[in-house]
């Protein structure tokens, strides 16, 4: 008998643990409203070399095609160095969408260049990131 008033003790204590934790974060969660860049898409960005473009009006073309594609918030091309720069939201698309366009418009096999840094990484972004996804999840003032 007594051990069963121990467990029905213990289950109550983490019961009201659980409760006070998930309003607190739930509080915590709705206190102010998500900004604006808090409800943005998350945006991926990607650099192709372009060495085959040598006209500005083929390359003002091409910056313009892919800007069209549905997610792509901005292009652009250096003539210089020969790279297009591409912003994209990557619940819309995905790189090998933008390779296969570009490939396309131009007839040509397209290296892509590589934007993850190589350096030690912050071990504190995947945390952030996970708590800005539990808050815009929990919020209901938005």
């Amino acid at each position: 008998m007594k051990k069963q008033s121990k467990f029905k003790k213990i289950l109550k204590v983490t019961a009201i643990t659980c409760s006070v934790a998930f309003l607190s974060v739930f509080t915590w969660a709705n206190w102010s409203p998500l900004s604006p860049g808090q409800k943005a898409a998350p945006v991926q960005f990607a650099q192709f070399d372009i060495s085959s473009i040598t006209d500005s009006t083929k390359a003002a073309q091409l910056r313009e095609d892919v800007s069209e594609l549905p997610g792509v918030t901005a292009a652009a091309f250096n003539m210089e160095s020969q790279i297009l720069s591409v912003g994209y939201q990557i619940d819309d698309t995905d790189c090998g969408t933008l390779q296969q366009t570009i490939k396309s418009a131009l007839q040509i096999a397209l290296p892509t260049k590589n934007l993850e840094s190589t350096g030690p990484k912050c071990p504190m972004t995947a945390t952030l990131n996970a708590m800005a996804t539990v808050k815009k999840t929990l919020n209901i003032r938005n």
